[in-house]
């Protein structure tokens, strides 16, 4: 089974505040972005927009930066991070989009989930190269979240993600790769991801529950293939992640 999310709450949005920081600075940055844009604009994807939520109050905040809307959603105070974050998210901003993804996702005690608008704000965000929504764009395409379901995109832009090291990601593709019923089954590089989410869980320490999930997927995919296939994927994985080769 793939990655599952969490609830939002204050150590989440810290982390995740510092995912901004993820975008590419040089040429592969574009690259990226227009990959992205490749996935997410392909025919049957309607453009992303902004969605504007508790308009009544808008004005009372039209001056707040993105930093008050983000510390109001882990004061839990919904309506306000929407109010705050809209006018930021309709500019483009790729944090504010991410938030009000990441809000729009869930069931609240003021506002009931909105998968569709969901969708659209991780898809303008990860247009720009937020590398958090790119993932949470591919999971929404893989489990049919506020779009139709579509295999391959997800597939497409979790390569994306993956490529940037994030581990959610890696996991992810290295089950979709690895499945039995897969399409694309591929199981050289469901290995090589698999080890790279290996080596990014011990990096950044992990909890336990994961270690073992990824350390089981490993085991499972390592018996599958050739010794020599599996040594080019682990010197692949080690070179990505950073580890010694």
């Amino acid at each position: 089974m793939t990655a599952s999310h969490d609830p939002i709450n204050a150590a989440a949005v810290k982390t995740v505040t510092a995912s901004f920081a993820n975008l590419f600075p040089d040429l592969r940055g574009l690259f990226t972005v227009l990959l992205v844009l490749a996935a997410m604009l392909a025919p049957g994807t309607a453009p992303a927009r902004a969605d504007i939520e508790a308009p009544n109050s808008i004005n009372d905040h039209a001056e707040a930066p993105v930093e008050a809307g983000i510390d109001a959603a882990k004061a839990g105070r919904i309506r306000d991070a929407i109010t705050i974050l809209t006018p930021h998210a309709s500019d483009g901003h790729a944090m504010a989009n991410y938030i009000l993804g990441l809000i729009y996702l869930r069931d609240h005690n003021v506002l009931a989930s909105r998968p569709t608008r969901s969708h659209r704000h991780f898809s303008r965000a990860a247009a720009a190269g937020h590398v958090s929504s790119i993932f949470e764009a591919a999971f929404q395409f893989e489990r049919g979240i506020g779009t139709n379901r579509d295999m391959g995109r997800a597939i497409q832009l979790y390569r994306i993600a993956a490529g940037a090291n994030h581990l959610g990601a890696q996991f992810n593709l290295a089950v979709l790769l690895s499945h039995p019923k897969a399409e694309r089954k591929d199981l050289q590089q469901a290995y090589f991801w698999a080890i790279a989410a290996r080596n990014n869980a011990v990096r950044t320490g992990a909890d336990e529950m994961r270690n073992a999930r990824i350390t089981a997927l490993v085991r499972s995919i390592r018996s599958r293939i050739p010794h020599q296939s599996a040594a080019q994927a682990s010197s692949a994985a080690a070179r990505l992640t950073g580890q010694p080769v």
